[in-house]
């Protein structure tokens, strides 16, 4: 491999790089918030918030249909009082293409069972993205090597 052709790999390589780094922060993470109701909090990889997301809330045996549409709010959370005990829906949308749908159980007593959280670890989606470039760069290898062929 020439030394003009290893400087455009390198080059390529962080090009690359830095392109990639920044889509991280799309990735979404949610946390369950129990107090005087239910809620949920939705926040980017980077930690920031979605702010004004639209809401969208499912409520046992009505999935076809919101029962309720609320927005998150400055920190990127919401609150409801549900009016029954079974697996809620809410399905959060940012506007840009983001957006999440999280399960959770409410009991008897119009609590949250559980606290729960999503999306704290991508691993598999970063296996993927990892596996993605290395077969992006193999098959970059092979066209340029059958051109010089």
């Amino acid at each position: 491999m020439s030394s003009n052709r290893a400087a455009k790999c390198t080059f390529f390589v962080v090009i690359l790089t830095a392109c990639v780094s920044p889509l991280k922060a799309h990735g979404l993470r949610t946390r369950s918030l129990d107090g005087n109701g239910v809620g949920l909090e939705v926040v980017y990889e980077s930690g920031q918030p979605l702010v004004d997301a639209e809401v969208k809330l499912y409520s046992p045996g009505h999935q076809e249909e919101p029962v309720l549409r609320i927005r998150t709010d400055r920190n990127g959370r919401f609150m409801f009082v549900p009016d029954r005990s079974g697996t809620w829906v809410a399905v959060v949308r940012d506007g840009s293409g983001h957006g999440v749908r999280y399960d959770f159980d409410v009991d008897d007593a119009m609590r949250l069972v559980g606290r729960q959280s999503t999306g704290a670890s991508l691993i598999a989606s970063n296996i993927v993205a990892a596996a993605c470039v290395i077969w992006g760069f193999v098959g970059t290898a092979f066209f340029f090597r059958r051109r010089s062929a």
